[in-house]
């Protein structure tokens, strides 16, 4: 058994090597779950920035994006990226019609027009979100539940004189 100290990447928690999940991305991590959230996490972030560069700010790529939407997504860091990515996704053909009918004299300002309609709708977004997410661990629950009732009780007995009957 190794006593190597590691340290989670997500938590910052501290255990040994044995005891973490060593990713492919050779660090550790608590869970193996707790890696899959963060690839997934950074996949959202990613499509966020693209879809708010390349589909609303109409950049090329290899373009450098503007900083201050890093900023606005961080004062959005409450919720999770899935979530500001579904708001986007959802809230699309409004944000561009407003990209199209509306004056904007940089794109400071159409990014921070952008995240007006997302900070508008996102509570929505993150309420149905949260309903999922309740939904899927009760169907997980579930599931374990089922799956232990299915599995065959094995009765130890050896002896079964208790089973005959003694008028016999």
């Amino acid at each position: 058994m190794s006593k190597i100290k590691v340290r989670c990447q997500v938590t910052g928690e501290y255990g040994t090597a044995d005891s973490f999940y060593h990713a492919p991305d050779k660090h550790y991590y608590k869970t193996k779950e707790l890696y899959e959230n963060k690839i997934k996490e950074s996949e959202a972030r990613k499509q966020i920035i693209d879809t708010i560069c390349f589909d609303f700010l109409d950049y090329q790529k290899g373009q450098v994006f503007p900083k201050v939407l890093t900023s606005k997504l961080k004062e959005l860091s409450f919720y999770p990226n899935e979530v500001i990515l579904e708001t986007i996704q959802d809230q699309q053909e409004n944000i561009i019609y407003w990209l199209n009918h509306k004056d904007f004299n940089s794109d400071y300002n159409k990014i921070a027009y952008i995240f007006a309609i997302i900070s508008n709708h996102i509570n929505d977004v993150y309420q149905q979100w949260k309903q999922k997410q309740y939904a899927k661990q009760k169907s997980k629950e579930i599931e374990k539940i089922q799956v232990e009732d299915i599995r065959p009780s094995v009765h130890k007995c050896s002896d079964i004189s208790n089973w005959l009957d003694e008028d016999e």
